[in-house]
C-alpha cells in the first residue's frame, strides 16, 4: 500500500457505523481543479474483517461533492463510481453495482482487498473563485462491526482517466503501483 499512498494524496478520512448513515468528510479546496475531474479512492485503514458498504450511483443515492460557493451549497453527483477487488478478482468490473465496498483483510493485494473509486466533474463552475469549502457526502455502513466504526481513508488519485464500465484493478494498476 505504500506505493499507492506515495503516488496519491491523503485528503481526509471518514467513519461508518453499523447502520446506514449519511457520512460527510471535508475535502481541501486545494484538491479541486476545474480542468481535471476529481478522482477519489476510498481505502480501508485497518487490516481486519469488517467491510464498509457505500451506496453507488446505481442505487439512486449517488455520492456527492458538496461545494460552498459564494455562501451557497452546490451539489455535484458522481460522474463515475465503482470498486475494484484485488487478487483473483483483479480483472473483474464492479462499476455498475448498487453498492461499493472498502475492505482490507489478509494480504494487501489479496482477494479480500476492496477499494472504491468515485469521480466528480466540477468544470461547470468555470472557476474556483468563491469556493470556500468542499465535502464528500455518501451513504455508508460497516458490517460486521466489532464495536468500533470502520475507518476509511479518502485519497486523491493522481489519475482520473478511468471509467466505471471498464474499471478493474488490472487495467488501472498504475494508480497503485510504480
Amino acid at each position: 500500500c505504500s506505493d499507492f499512498v506515495s503516488k496519491s494524496t491523503l485528503l481526509s478520512e471518514a467513519y461508518v457505523g453499523s447502520e446506514w448513515e449519511t457520512v460527510e468528510a471535508n475535502i481541501p479546496v486545494s484538491a479541486l481543479n476545474i480542468e481535471t475531474p476529481l478522482s477519489l479512492d476510498l481505502v480501508a485503514f485497518y487490516n481486519e474483517e469488517s467491510m464498509a458498504e457505500i451506496k453507488a450511483r446505481e442505487s439512486g443515492k449517488s455520492p456527492i461533492l458538496r461545494l460552498t460557493v459564494n455562501g451557497t451549497e452546490k451539489d455535484f453527483e458522481a460522474t463515475d463510481d465503482g470498486y475494484i477487488r484485488l487478487g483473483s478478482y483483479s480483472d473483474k468490473n464492479f462499476g455498475k453495482e448498487e453498492k461499493m465496498y472498502v475492505k482490507l483483510q489478509g494480504a494487501d493485494l489479496g482477494d479480500e482487498t476492496y477499494r472504491s473509486k468515485i469521480k466528480f466533474d466540477i468544470s461547470s463552475l468555470g472557476t474556483l473563485s468563491g469556493v470556500t469549502s468542499a465535502k464528500l457526502v455518501f451513504e455508508g455502513k460497516a458490517s460486521p462491526l466489532n464495536n468500533e466504526k470502520k475507518r476509511i481513508l479518502i485519497i486523491k488519485s493522481y489519475s482520473a482517466l478511468w471509467k466505471e464500465d471498464t474499471l478493474n484493478f488490472k487495467s488501472h494498476v498504475y494508480d497503485y503501483r510504480s
